[in-house]
C-alpha cells in the first residue's frame, strides 16, 4: 500500500476515534401526557427508571399534562432516552409551610441561624403517593428504537 494513503488512513481512523466520545448514547424521543381524575396533570415530575440497565430519563408535563423526556447522566444530559424497559414514577407536590418576610430571612441567615431548621419546608401530595416510587407505582413503559414512543399515563386514587 502506498505510503500516502497509510498515514493518511491512521490519521482519518484517529479522526473517528476521538470523536466517538462527544456524542453520548443513542437516544429516541419520549413523550407523553398524564391524568389524574380525567384532568390533565400541570408541573407533575415524570421519572423513567430503567429496569435493565440504561439511564434514568426525566420531564415535567405542562398545563396539557404533556411531557418530554431528557436522559441524564453525571452533568450531561440527552433529548429523550436509550431504549429499554422502564419503572415509572410522577410527583406533584407543593410547599404548605408559611414562607417568611425576605427580612426576616436575611436576619436569620445573617445571625448563622440554621434556615432549614428554623423554616421546614413541608410538602403536600397532590396526587396519590402511590406513584412517586418507580419501583413501587405500578406503572411501566417500554421504550423501543425506532419508535414513536408516547406514553398516557391515567392515574387514580
Amino acid at each position: 500500500m502506498n505510503k500516502h494513503i497509510k498515514i493518511a488512513l491512521f490519521f482519518l481512523g484517529f479522526i473517528v476515534i476521538a470523536g466517538c466520545g462527544e456524542g453520548g448514547p443513542k437516544t429516541y424521543n419520549v413523550s407523553g401526557t398524564v391524568f389524574y381524575k380525567d384532568q390533565p396533570v400541570d408541573g407533575a415530575m415524570v421519572v423513567f427508571s430503567p429496569s435493565d440497565g440504561g439511564l434514568n430519563a426525566v420531564g415535567t408535563t405542562d398545563a396539557a399534562g404533556k411531557f418530554v423526556l431528557r436522559a441524564a447522566q453525571g452533568s450531561k444530559s440527552w433529548q429523550g432516552t436509550v431504549p429499554g424497559n422502564y419503572e415509572i414514577g410522577i410527583t406533584k407536590r407543593i410547599n404548605t409551610a408559611p414562607v417568611p418576610a425576605k427580612e426576616e430571612m436575611e436576619a436569620a441567615r445573617a445571625a448563622g441561624e440554621d434556615l432549614a431548621r428554623k423554616y421546614p419546608v413541608v410538602y403536600k401530595d397532590l396526587i396519590p403517593v402511590k406513584y412517586n416510587n418507580p419501583s413501587e407505582s405500578g406503572l411501566t413503559a417500554t421504550v423501543e428504537a425506532g419508535k414513536e414512543n408516547t406514553f398516557e399515563f391515567n392515574l387514580t386514587d
